[in-house]
């Protein structure tokens, strides 16, 4: 005699039911966030993207603290790295560190920069405090005017703290700037939003999520100090986007990223040549939106629901 182990039949509406409630309450914790993020994390370093072959990054590492002293050094230092780079080929010139301070040595600097014709600045969006509102932080005027272009150096940290992307424009009110490695681009991308915010909001658009080559120094790194001091590398630097920024630790631009963590974090000028990387070889990722992702559950459902019902276990 065969024994009943279901004596209540399942249809479409005693499956789904059931299902679509657990979705609805799921939907109402942090847990689909933290899912997507171990999946995302797990992917992502499972298969590590293959870094573009023209990114490079000169860094202002401890052995360049060592030998050219306490920071900031003199704008003409800067001024004689984008001259040796000049001289050596190099496309593209990004720096991740910020001149906010006017200089007696900004001329010098912007010189170069003009001379070189394609060396890109960053600008930060300070956070409002007691006494201030948001404001942003550009480059003083001379080097501003020398940049061929000025771009946002903001990355976003998730919910658990890790970097995983950033967005593609960033800035205050309908004054929209494109990341630094958008700027160092000449791919073509979405264009700003047009957006009618007050002009202290801080408006952030085209959120992007980057696939990184591999933990903290995957990517070809030189020395600040030894690019200054030795002749011009040809082939270490023709043709390549070079982003110039701090490595030692101390200066507290460093991001945990799915690699790593806390245990091993990444410079921020790492992450913008990951950026660079991903978005020049169409790699970045674009998020789902929240209501085509609790379409697509409710779409596995109801075909769940519809398929299972249908099927009979096989004899034995």
């Amino acid at each position: 005699m065969t024994r009943n182990w279901f004596p209540i039949k399942t249809t479409p509406w005693t499956l789904g039911l059931p299902l679509l409630t657990f979705l609805l309450l799921f939907q109402t914790t942090s847990a689909p966030e933290r899912l997507d993020f171990w999946l995302y994390d797990t992917l992502v370093t499972a298969t590590p993207a293959e870094p573009a072959d023209d990114v490079v990054i000169i860094a202002i590492d401890e052995l360049s603290m060592d030998r050219l002293g306490r920071w900031p050094w003199p704008r003409t230092t800067h001024a004689q790295l984008i001259e040796k780079l000049r001289q050596a080929g190099a496309k593209t010139i990004v720096f991740d560190i910020l001149f906010p301070e006017p200089s007696s040595e900004d001329q010098a600097m912007a010189n170069a920069m003009q001379k070189h014709g394609n060396v890109i600045l960053p600008l930060h969006l300070s956070p409002p405090s007691r006494h201030y509102l948001i404001s942003e932080q550009l480059p003083t005027p001379a080097l501003a005017s020398a940049a061929a272009t000025l771009g946002h150096a903001h990355v976003e940290l998730d919910e658990d703290g890790l970097a995983r992307g950033l967005y593609l424009f960033n800035g205050l009110g309908d004054q929209l700037w494109p990341s630094l490695a958008l700027a160092a681009s000449d791919k073509p991308s979405p264009g700003p939003e047009t957006s009618n915010a007050p002009p202290y909001t801080n408006v952030r658009q085209h959120y992007r999520a980057i696939p990184m080559a591999g933990g903290a120094g995957t990517l070809p790194s030189y020395s600040y100090i030894k690019v200054l001091n030795e002749p011009p590398a040809r082939e270490t630097f023709r043709g390549k986007t070079v982003f110039v920024g701090a490595t030692a630790p101390g200066f507290g631009d460093i991001l945990p990223t799915p690699f790593s963590g806390l245990n091993q974090p990444m410079s921020g000028v790492e992450f913008h040549a990951n950026s660079y990387s991903a978005l020049v070889k169409d790699e970045l990722i674009s998020r789902v939106s929240k209501p085509i992702g609790i379409g697509l559950a409710v779409l596995v459902i109801v075909l769940l629901s519809f398929t299972l019902p249908r099927m009979r276990p096989a004899g034995s």
